[in-house]
């Protein structure tokens, strides 16, 4: 900054004068020398104002670039804030779903050992009731016996009271 002041002072002041130019060189060297120096000065002035014109788009890019990059890092940081409450989310499911399969297989089992249990138990009951009708039939057959033999003893003993 204080060299592009200084080069604007002196550009501002006419350039740099030769101090090494006499007085008494002549009029048409002087002239010469004036031609080129002017000429050199507003090549120098041209170019200094291109420098000038390059710095101030260069900075403004460069501010440009700085705001994107800094609105770009915010947008990457909501973004891992984001993906870090997804991975969090995720985690939380994936235990879930480990618990609900646990969960699922354990009663899947307790439904078969149940289910097995069931399946004894009327094996178990269904024998009963077979048990239970062939001891019915059993009776019934026993209850006609007996009462078969009722009758022959009745008969019998009214034969024997018959016969006395």
């Amino acid at each position: 900054n204080s060299q592009n002041a200084r080069l604007r002072r002196q550009l501002a002041g006419g350039g740099n004068r030769n101090p090494l130019s006499s007085s008494s060189s002549s009029s048409l060297n002087k002239n010469n020398d004036d031609d080129d120096s002017h000429g050199t000065i507003t090549a120098l002035r041209k170019k200094i104002v291109l420098l000038v014109e390059r710095s101030r788009t260069e900075k403004d890019a460069r501010a440009k670039l700085n705001r994107s990059l800094s609105l770009g890092d915010k947008r990457v940081a909501a973004l891992s804030t984001h993906i870090e409450k997804l991975m969090t989310f995720l985690k939380n499911e994936a235990v879930t779903k480990t618990r609900a399969v646990v969960e699922r297989d354990r009663s899947q089992k307790e439904v078969e050992l149940l289910r097995a249990r069931c399946h004894t138990l009327s094996q178990k009951s269904a024998r009963k009731e077979r048990a239970i009708t062939e001891l019915k039939e059993g009776g019934k057959i026993l209850e006609d016996q007996l009462r078969l033999m009722d009758e022959k003893y009745m008969e019998l003993r009214l034969k024997l009271d018959w016969a006395r």
